[in-house]
């Protein structure tokens, strides 16, 4: 149907368009085509007036119920952003974005279509490299070793690479649009925290109540020129392995150590016992000896008390004890234990010489007696043990003493010039696990902290250059 002009045309304000724009009737025929749309189809005005629109825009969907032409020109409906392929005269094909009015006459009555083409080509070339952008993206994140999952500002996820999947049990494509709320519990909490606040976690370890697992986890915000991040991004690593190996190398190390405990405890009792066990087989045949039965008696009666000795600090190691705490000097302490020894056939086989200085005024201490007589017992045995055996010399020397804070403490000093331990070991000494392993005699300084701090005291270890020492500081009793 041809369109008429007046002064001012219709084809002028088509060809002052700078959008491809063209006009067909209802017979589906060019009736009109602007300066860019011949640009567009290669086609001039001329030559396409009159034409059938399918032999400008040469599209797939021509004369098909697709057409958008024919849903305008049937119902009247306005369609937009319908993208379709063109080919051109010389059979390029151009993506393009089509945009369909109906063109009616004075009456209302649909006579035509008003059609504006965009060419998208540059459109879809961007997408195409965002597509392969995010392809790259993806790509590296998928060969992470790490778990990464991003969000944006919104809270919802926008990536989740391969291994988080594997370590989440998630499936991209289940969770990518979802809400961060969704993930197990604490990650999303983690996240939204750091998209709110903007603060930066690292390398911080969890479990998940989601099959157990243990994560190593981080978490970032994503920013760009605005205060608030744009989104936020969590790493993680699944520790669960490391964390069994551990476990499972803890566990061989404690049974490794109790192998090695039980051997050394079976060690100390089984020499007594064997000394025991051979003059009570000789007890019958020699027993009007008088000097069998007093050498019996003494042997029996030392390697009995050194069983009791071994059970002892076992138990001082493992077990608190019922203290029973009372107002003593402790000098009548240091005496008693000094009596108690006997310095030849109970001083693990060599002499012993044990030099005692005292002040003159008692010093009380509310101790628990008996506890404190085997604390100081076991460092006596220790220096001795550790000299040579010409001869091991012990000083003890008892003193009170001002504290830097302003109080006292009664300070007891077992010092031995005699005594030898390497620095490494001394480093040690107050490590029961470790010093059961060589020696249940070199336990002693560890249970007899353990009972000088059940009283209220401290126990420490000097090493000078010519003496090895052990300080008791005790509190005073009050007055």
């Amino acid at each position: 149907m041809p369109i008429s002009t007046g002064p001012l045309s219709v084809v002028d304000i088509l060809r002052s368009i700078p959008d491809s724009v063209l006009t067909i009737d209802r017979d589906k025929r060019i009736v009109a085509l602007n300066g860019p749309a011949e640009v567009l189809t290669g086609v001039e005005e001329a030559r396409a007036v009159g034409r059938p629109c399918r032999t400008i825009l040469n599209s797939e969907i021509c004369d098909t119920d697709r057409c958008p032409f024919e849903r305008t020109l049937a119902a009247g409906e306005t369609i937009t952003n319908f993208n379709v392929a063109m080919h051109d005269a010389g059979g390029a094909e151009t993506p393009i974005c089509l945009n369909t009015s109906p063109l009616k006459n004075a009456h209302g009555e649909v006579v035509g279509v008003v059609e504006t083409i965009r060419n998208v080509s540059h459109i879809n070339r961007l997408m195409e490299e965002l597509r392969a952008q995010r392809n790259t993206v993806q790509s590296i994140l998928d060969s992470l070793a790490e778990g990464v999952l991003t969000v944006d500002r919104e809270g919802r996820i926008t990536s989740v690479n391969r291994r988080a999947e594997e370590i989440l049990g998630l499936a991209a494509r289940d969770v990518i649009g979802q809400d961060l709320r969704g993930l197990p519990s604490p990650l999303g909490d983690m996240l939204y925290d750091t998209l709110r606040s903007g603060r930066t976690v690292t390398r911080t370890e969890l479990q998940l109540a989601l099959r157990g697992l243990w994560l190593e986890i981080s978490t970032y915000p994503v920013r760009g020129d605005e205060v608030l991040p744009l989104g936020a991004v969590l790493v993680f690593e699944d520790l669960t392995a490391q964390k069994e190996l551990l476990t499972q190398k803890r566990q061989a190390e404690q049974m490794q150590l109790l192998t090695r405990v039980v051997a050394r405890i079976a060690d100390e009792i089984k020499n007594p016992l064997v000394s025991i066990n051979t003059f009570i087989e000789l007890i019958g045949e020699r027993y009007d000896d008088p000097d069998f039965r007093k050498h019996f008696s003494a042997v029996v009666r030392r390697d009995v008390r050194r069983l009791v000795e071994v059970f002892e600090k076992l138990a001082g190691l493992v077990t608190e004890g019922e203290l029973n705490f009372s107002t003593v000097d402790v000098h009548t302490i240091v005496e008693d234990v000094v009596t108690a020894i006997e310095l030849s056939d109970e001083g693990l086989g060599k002499p012993l010489q044990v030099d005692v200085g005292r002040e003159s005024a008692p010093q009380l201490v509310k101790v628990d007696a008996m506890q404190l007589r085997r604390a100081i017992s076991y460092l006596i045995w220790y220096l001795t043990h550790n000299s040579p055996p010409e001869q091991a010399r012990i000083s003890v020397s008892i003193t009170r003493h001002a504290e830097s804070d302003g109080s006292e403490s009664v300070w007891v000093l077992l010092g031995s010039r005699t005594a030898s331990v390497t620095p490494d070991k001394l480093q040690r000494v107050f490590d029961p696990v470790e010093m059961v392993q060589e020696n249940l005699i070199d336990v002693g300084p560890a249970v007899s902290q353990r009972l000088v701090e059940a009283v209220g005291g401290q126990l420490r270890v000097r090493h000078g250059r010519h003496e090895l020492a052990f300080l008791v500081a005790l509190p005073p009793a009050a007055a």
